[in-house]
């Protein structure tokens, strides 16, 4: 009879027994921040994966969430690889045995808090471990972690590091980041997690990413959140605004937030933008007739779930009809011979995807030209401004701010009007 694994002996607060991780239902300020510990969160590092290699340098242990029986312990550079057949999570352990299947939970960590970290296809994190199968033939890796070990693997991978002069900023986007995490939480609940681990939500990538001057970044606020009515902002955030933030009912159609407004990326009136110096500040894009009316019609089913492309004729025009006061696209037309859309918003950058197949790099579009053969699209040239959504702070505006002599709360103060900045916890680690 093959081996099965033996159930474990925690209930749902299993890894107080590794790290002193405690499970809670988690409000941010009210339950872990006003007991002064450090708020938990659960990343999907591999959210939908045909299978998972999981290791660790040492000792490690395996168990079942909400299992009683014995936990399994697991030598040092040991590998087990898991997979799913449907909902049935099975295993592989490190002596090649198939270890059976089932519907739990498993729960993964480390044998000592000081010892080497587990590893997920090669790459180290900090904290623990939740395996399950997710449907489809799919397995989900989940990341346990405190919320400060966590923005470690955030940082230089959402704003860089080594920037010259622009310390400040990345204690911006540290305060930045954290506020957008709690104030996410449970965002992804039914998949069992709370964030993702790509630009869906913020890029983390674990122990690999982490760098000493972002490490010091997130050191220094710990703890750092800000607060709008009490409760952490949605602290949005993206790379280059273009000179001009926007609001979240422009980009996406979502209710205005008081602390979330269009306004100038400047000093005052005739100021150079503090984002000016960014490669994304300015740019042109250019698309053959042929390369831009493919795209189109790929894009436009897509986004607006029209049917028959090979029916709309050939691309007559683009024009653009009108512009927000954030000189965002609020109603672009693109005409075929036998089909019209007028689109506007941030889904404009989805539609006009770039010739290398990425998207359009703003939706702030100073200028459009087209030219025409026998009423036919031949090419487009589009000139714009910035990269990414525009709302919140702007993180080439935030290191031109921080080159200016700015502090991060006098930056975040000017992204985030209105927002108070208070330090939620004073546990930090060490």
């Amino acid at each position: 009879m093959r081996p099965r694994l033996r159930r474990a002996i925690l209930g749902i607060a299993t890894s107080a027994i590794a790290t002193g991780i405690v499970w809670a239902a988690f409000s941010p300020v009210q339950a872990h921040a006003a007991a002064g510990r450090i708020p938990i969160v659960r990343i999907g590092i591999e959210p939908a994966v045909a299978s998972a290699r999981i290791g660790c340098g040492g000792p490690w242990k395996i168990g079942v969430m909400g299992g009683g029986g014995a936990i399994e312990d697991l030598p040092a550079g040991a590998t087990w690889i898991f997979t799913a057949a449907g909902d049935l999570l099975r295993a592989r352990d490190h002596r090649g045995l198939d270890r059976g299947g089932g519907r739990d939970t498993l729960f993964v960590f480390p044998g000592s808090k000081d010892g080497p970290p587990l590893s997920v296809d090669g790459k180290p994190y900090r904290g623990e471990l939740l395996v399950y199968a997710s449907g489809g033939d799919e397995t989900t890796v989940v990341n346990v972690l405190d919320i400060e070990s966590y923005l470690r693997g955030v940082l230089p991978g959402e704003i860089g590091r080594g920037l010259d002069g622009g310390y400040e900023a990345l204690k911006a986007q540290a305060v930045a980041a954290r506020s957008y995490t709690l104030a996410q939480m449970n965002r992804w609940r039914a998949r069992g997690f709370d964030l993702l681990a790509t630009v869906d939500d913020q890029v983390y990538g674990g122990i690999e990413s982490e760098r000493p001057e972002t490490d010091q970044a997130v050191s220094e606020t710990c703890g750092v959140v800000a607060l709008s009515d009490g409760a952490p902002i949605q602290a949005y955030y993206s790379s280059t605004c273009g000179g001009m933030t926007t609001t979240p009912e422009e980009v996406w159609g979502r209710p205005a937030l008081p602390y979330l407004t269009a306004h100038r990326d400047a000093a005052g009136p005739g100021q150079e933008a503090f984002c000016a110096a960014s490669p994304q500040h300015r740019w042109r894009e250019t698309w053959t007739g042929p390369e831009i009316e493919k795209i189109l019609r790929a894009t436009l089913a897509d986004v607006t779930g029209e049917k028959g492309a090979d029916r709309w004729g050939p691309l007559k025009d683009l024009r653009l009809k009108r512009r927000s006061a954030s000189y965002r696209v609020e109603d672009l037309e693109i005409t075929f011979a036998k089909k019209r859309f007028d689109l506007g918003g941030d889904k404009i950058r989805w539609i006009l995807r770039r010739p290398t197949g990425g998207p359009l790099r703003s939706a702030v579009v100073l200028k459009i030209e087209v030219a025409r053969r026998k009423g036919r699209v031949t090419g487009v040239g589009i000139d714009g401004a910035g990269y990414g959504h525009g709302v919140g702070l702007c993180q080439m505006g935030a290191l031109g701010m921080a080159r200016a002599g700015y502090d991060y709360q006098r930056i975040l103060r000017f992204y985030y009007r209105g927002a108070q900045l208070v330090r939620a916890y004073e546990r930090c680690p060490a």
